[in-house]
């Protein structure tokens, strides 16, 4: 649901960024026609009044195109983020649920629901790594040999 909404709002963003950007062409497009000018300063003129509409064009679309890439850099980095996280949170269940089926034949009903408990109220570090430790140990007693860990943490 999170990668939707990330990537709504990115769309969303960029959308409008296009909308804008066509909108600034649109503003400064010149109405009156060349033919009507009739003297050479007039011309000149024009074609000063040209550049600097031009170039103030330019400026907008350069400040939208970098806005455009600080903003897509940004929502980017946030959703490979949130991607890596969802990664690691699969790999760790994972790891948990094969070494937990490894040792299953040698604990009874009621330590492997204690066992769920903990892993589902889980906050910390030091208390992953003691359901960790408390898996190692049954395994060790009873010489049972546990899967590779899926991710390191």
């Amino acid at each position: 649901m999170t990668y939707y909404i990330e990537t709504v709002f990115l769309f969303g963003v960029l959308f409008l960024i296009l909308i804008r950007s066509n909108s600034i062409i649109r503003q400064h497009k010149e109405k009156e026609s060349i033919s009507k000018i009739k003297t050479k300063e007039e011309f000149e003129r024009k074609s000063e009044e040209l550049k600097i509409r031009a170039s103030k064009i330019i400026k907008q679309l350069r400040i939208l195109f970098i806005s455009e890439i600080v903003f897509g850099s940004i929502s980017l980095i946030i959703m490979l983020s949130s991607l890596f996280k969802e990664y690691a949170n699969l790999q760790l269940n994972s790891t948990f649920n094969q070494r937990t089926n490894a040792i299953a034949p040698y604990i009874d009903d009621q330590q492997q629901k204690i066992l769920n408990s903990k892993w589902a109220l889980m906050k910390s570090k030091d208390e992953y790594i003691e359901i960790k430790h408390y898996i190692e140990k049954i395994a060790k007693d009873n010489n049972i040999n546990l899967p590779k860990e899926l991710i390191k943490y």
